[in-house]
């Protein structure tokens, strides 16, 4: 009876800040919407320009979505299907365009020798990708692309959402690569969002 009070308690609690307007970005996002992987805590979704996410195993990134993402290794995190989100908060004065950099290794061998990718910005596309088997400069070689995020997409203090979309992922088992039966896109190391130098 006590463990059932406790819970009805928690979830009143709960539901008394979802109708509260001062319920922070990350309350809403993690307990109300659930799209969140971890729970960021108060501010945590605040971003700097300039800092790599690092997607290793050595940090918890906390700006991930609940689903698209699978567990952090040692040289990144996969994507799984075919949409993997972030959400984070810019706190600095944005004045310019921003640049996006992703270092990423898709899953490419010779049964699957091209993965094609677009990402977005706030539901607005602003790049897409074809990485193909014959560019990689070395076996399980490191892309780097960067993307340019038109001033005023992303707004200070205000939530982004960034998509990853991969429109032909595969199983590694599926193109004999390994007896892996995730459906993978590309495995993410880094991502920078900065601004735009200008002259």
């Amino acid at each position: 009876m006590l463990i059932s009070g406790l819970l009805i308690c928690f979830y009143v609690y709960v539901l008394s800040l979802s109708l509260h307007p001062q319920a922070s970005i990350e309350h809403k996002l993690f307990y109300i919407d659930q799209v969140l992987s971890y729970w960021p805590k108060t501010n945590g979704l605040n971003y700097q320009l300039g800092k790599p996410i690092d997607f290793t195993k050595k940090r918890k990134v906390v700006y991930l979505s609940r689903s698209g993402w699978s567990f952090p290794e040692n040289t990144g995190r996969w994507t799984v299907g075919n949409l993997a989100s972030l959400y984070l908060v810019v706190k600095d004065a944005i004045v310019s365009d921003l640049t996006l950099q992703l270092r990423c290794i898709p899953m490419l061998n010779n049964k699957h020798p091209s993965l094609e990718s677009s990402l977005s910005v706030n539901g607005r596309e602003i790049g897409n990708v074809v990485y193909k088997l014959s560019d990689q400069v070395a076996p399980h070689g490191t892309y780097a692309h960067e993307f340019v995020i038109p001033y005023g997409l992303i707004k200070t203090s205000e939530l982004t959402r960034i998509d990853l979309r991969i429109k032909n992922p595969v199983s590694p088992s599926a193109i004999k690569k390994s007896k892996d039966k995730r459906i993978l896109g590309m495995m993410v190391k880094t991502m920078t969002l900065k601004p735009v130098l200008q002259d």
